[in-house]
């Protein structure tokens, strides 16, 4: 297995987004750390406004979650509608969950707009259930869409599973139409390139290692020497750190491990995945895979929640793999990697301002549709116009407990562990 990024195969042979000789800005309207597409959806946004925009990263554009998860584009968020109705009243869940169908929306536009060859398309996903009994919740769930928030789906009977998965692993499952695939790093770069187009600048390999109030606004410290900014957005998601210890505290960085197998012969993967949907499963440990352009299989999870490489990870993937759909045991794997998802202690998004710089993050493994749009929103705000979304209303809160190193994740593996075996 080459421990490999599969989309970023090709790196080597890509121009740089930021050339070597690229001096370092001095002074902008906006300093964005973090170059992933909360980022540069919102460098694009404010650029276009005709603000000047530096965007920083301690790596390069699309290195984290943004250039290396699964380019799976749905509606919706980690907490599911019925969660939002309690916590929050039904309208406002019922604008939650527009909110996440104008996320999709939004990135099906960038693409078009800005003619990013990412390989998008409107495949569908499909919620397999792993037990019987979840398939009683896929029903429940499938008439709560249709009721509360308008949003059509199709559930498929255990006995018509094999007309969408080659596997009989599921019992069943739920279709939802309004959901696609993408290449997720190529979809990054062309992000980062109509940034650019509308005058922002970006400076890889340029870590934020301070920032100190100003009369002015702030003064960004990196790698590379200070930059003056009237405004600063904190887009570093998962990747957040002791720079902004608040936000720190808020946000839990999970690692998921992903492997893709060799290309596949034609007539062996087209029998994994019929209809080329992207799939979920409803395991609290879940699976969570696809097919690419070439024939692979793209199988992502959470193989352990202790660390561990990714040659081992992929080895307890594969056999997870394997388990599901025998008919890869021949099969090698060629790419494993890992990464890390943003959690929050109530499983949403959020967006807003404190101690005095913006943020938005902590999308909950709903990234790259919601990290898109909500970027893009953030910086409305910035600007001063008018924004309405209502993630900006919501609460971000942390645990008295929590100070930024996620200690009890091992715990948590342990308990869905045992929570998947029995429920």
């Amino acid at each position: 297995m080459k421990e490999v990024v599969f989309w970023q195969r090709d790196l080597a042979a890509l121009p740089p987004i930021s050339p070597p000789e690229q001096q370092l800005t001095e002074t902008a309207d906006v300093a964005i750390i973090g170059a992933g597409v909360t980022g540069l959806a919102a460098a694009r946004n404010l650029a276009k406004g005709g603000a000047s925009v530096a965007v920083f990263d301690t790596h390069t554009v699309g290195w984290g979650a943004s250039g290396r998860n699964g380019g799976m584009i749905s509606v919706g968020s980690k907490r599911p509608l019925g969660s939002w109705i309690k916590a929050y009243g039904p309208e406002k869940a019922k604008r939650l969950f527009q909110a996440s169908c104008d996320a999709v929306t939004f990135v099906e536009e960038v693409i078009k707009d800005e003619k990013i060859d990412c390989g998008y398309e409107r495949c569908g996903l499909l919620c397999a259930a792993w037990k019987p009994e979840h398939f009683g919740l896929l029903a429940a769930k499938q008439k709560l869409l249709a009721e509360q928030a308008d949003y059509k789906t199709t559930l498929v009977a255990p006995i018509d599973i094999d007309d969408e998965l080659g596997t009989g692993g599921y019992c069943g499952g739920l279709i939802e139409d309004f959901a696609g695939r993408l290449d997720p790093f190529i979809y990054t770069r062309g992000l980062a390139l109509a940034a650019q187009k509308a005058g922002a600048t970006i400076h890889e390999n340029t870590a934020v290692v301070a920032l100190e109030p100003s009369a002015d606004g702030h003064r960004v410290v990196t790698s590379r020497g200070p930059v003056k900014a009237a405004d600063v957005l904190v887009a570093t998601n998962a990747y957040t750190g002791p720079v902004t210890p608040g936000l720190q505290r808020r946000v839990i960085p999970i690692e998921s491990q992903i492997i893709v197998t060799e290309q596949l012969d034609e007539a062996l993967a087209a029998g994994l995945i019929l209809k080329k949907r992207i799939v979920f499963d409803t395991k609290k440990m879940l699976f969570y895979y696809r097919t690419t352009d070439d024939d692979r299989l793209f199988f992502g999870g959470r193989a352990t929640f202790s660390t561990v490489s990714p040659q081992k990870s992929g080895k307890i993937l594969q056999d997870k793999m394997v388990k599901l759909y025998p008919q890869l045991a021949g099969s090698a794997v060629e790419y494993t990697w890992d990464g890390y998802v943003a959690f929050t202690f109530d499983w949403d998004p959020h967006m807003g301002k404190m101690d005095g710089l913006y943020y938005s993050m902590g999308y909950c493994g709903h990234g790259m549709a919601l990290g898109s749009y909500m970027g893009d929103r953030i910086a409305n705000v910035i600007a001063g116009r008018p924004e309405d979304t209502p993630f900006l209303e919501l609460k971000f809160s942390s645990n008295p407990v929590y100070r930024g190193k996620p200690w009890f994740v091992p715990l948590m593996g342990g308990f869905y562990r045992v929570y998947d075996r029995v429920k």
